[in-house]
């Protein structure tokens, strides 16, 4: 076999074996891009599905009863859930809740009718919070533009123990719904009882 034929078969295989390798590479390239693609989804989803708001993160439903309040315009009712499974897919349902800071906020956006929230912390205190007109109002204040149903989170759960007050003072966060730097929201207040002529005179 003369050098040249050498040469030339030399050089075939070169280039069948660089054409190997990169076929090679650009399947292995195609391989990582799709993985890649796939664990990237995978987070997206995830990362949507445990989107949290963090307003009731600290709540124990296993060592604490959730209450929910009411008011009307008339009187605050209050009822409770106890059972913790319960609790906790309520306490799920309102994490997953969109909640916006609201940049402003007054007394005059509170309508009727108003619901509150109580439940235990794990620190041992209490998580209180009002809701009215599409706004969630924190004890520290704080006030969120927060979307939920909460006539239907009334109906669509058995609430038990009733109790009624005639005063909103024991509605959560009353004093934050009730004044502001401004002065008093007058609908809020529970009427001084009349006192008859004989009362008032002593």
């Amino acid at each position: 076999m003369s050098l040249l034929k050498v040469g030339r078969s030399v050089q075939r295989i070169a280039v069948i074996g660089f054409s190997k390798k990169g076929i090679y590479m650009i399947y292995c390239k195609r391989i990582i891009s799709t993985v890649l693609c796939g664990v990237l989804v995978l987070c997206m989803v995830s990362c949507k599905g445990t989107t949290s708001n963090g307003l009731m993160q600290d709540a124990s439903p296993s060592t604490s009863a959730l209450a929910l309040y009411t008011y009307n315009g008339d009187k605050v009712c209050r009822m409770f859930i106890f059972d913790s499974d319960t609790t906790q897919s309520i306490l799920d349902e309102l994490d997953a809740v969109k909640a916006t800071e609201a940049e402003r906020w007054s007394l005059d956006d509170i309508t009727l009718p108003i619901y509150g929230l109580e439940i235990g912390s794990t620190d041992g205190t209490s998580i209180l919070a009002a809701w009215s007109n599409g706004y969630w109002i924190s004890q520290d204040e704080a006030v969120y533009s927060f979307d939920f149903d909460f006539a239907g989170l009334e109906q669509d759960y058995s609430w038990s123990d009733g109790d009624e007050f005639s005063s909103f003072a024991v509605f959560p966060c009353a004093r934050i719904l009730s004044q502001n730097e401004s002065g008093w929201n007058g609908t809020l207040l529970t009427p001084a009882i009349e006192l008859s002529p004989q009362a008032a005179s002593r």
